[in-house]
C-alpha cells in the first residue's frame, strides 16, 4: 500500500540538522561580538585596558569580553534572525557552503545591519558614523558567519539541499 508523501513542512522539527542550527545561531553572534570587542579594545583602547596592574588589565579584557557577549546576543541574534538565516537558506540550496561564500554573505548580512541601523538614526548621524556602522557590521558579520560555518558546516550536507 501506497502510503502519502509528507510534506517538506511536516518534517522541518525532525531534522537531525535543527539542534545544529539552533547551536550555531545561539553561539555565533555573541562570540563574534565578544571577539570584536576585544579587537577594539585592545587596539584602539589599548592604552585604557593595558593601564594599571595584571588585575585591573584582566578585569578590563573580561569586561569587554563580557560587553560584546551581550552586545552579540541583543543585536547579532535579530540580525542573524532577519538576514542570515534566510541567506543560509538561499545559500545552502544553490551554493556548495564553502567558508568563503559565508564569510561573504556575512559581509553582506552584517553591512546591510549598520545601513539600517545608519537609516534609523533619524539623520543625526554623519557620513563618518555610516562608515563605522558598516565596517563593524561586516567585521562582526565576517567573523559570525564563520563561526556559523564552524559549528554548522553547511558544505558537509550543502549537495543533498540543492534544488
Amino acid at each position: 500500500m501506497n502510503t502519502p508523501a509528507t510534506k517538506p513542512d511536516e518534517t522541518w522539527f525532525k531534522s537531525t540538522n535543527l539542534p545544529k542550527l539552533a547551536f550555531a545561531i545561539a553561539l555565533s553572534a555573541p562570540v563574534a561580538g565578544a571577539l570584536v570587542a576585544l579587537i577594539l579594545g585592545v587596539t584602539v583602547l589599548g592604552a585604557t585596558i593595558f593601564n594599571g596592574g595584571l588585575a585591573e588589565t584582566l578585569v578590563n579584557i573580561v569586561n569587554a569580553a563580557f560587553g560584546g557577549l551581550m552586545l552579540g546576543a541583543i543585536i547579532g541574534w535579530p540580525v542573524m534572525l532577519v538576514f542570515f538565516v534566510p541567506l543560509h537558506a538561499f545559500l545552502l540550496r544553490k551554493t556548495s557552503g564553502k567558508a568563503w561564500i559565508y564569510a561573504i554573505a556575512g559581509a553582506v548580512a552584517g553591512a546591510a545591519a549598520g545601513a539600517l541601523r545608519f537609516v534609523s538614526s533619524g539623520g543625526a548621524a554623519t557620513i563618518n558614523d555610516l562608515t563605522l556602522f558598516l565596517a563593524i557590521g561586516s567585521t562582526t558579520g565576517v567573523l559570525s558567519a564563520i563561526i556559523f560555518w564552524l559549528v554548522r558546516r553547511p558544505d558537509k550536507d550543502a549537495a543533498s539541499f540543492k534544488a
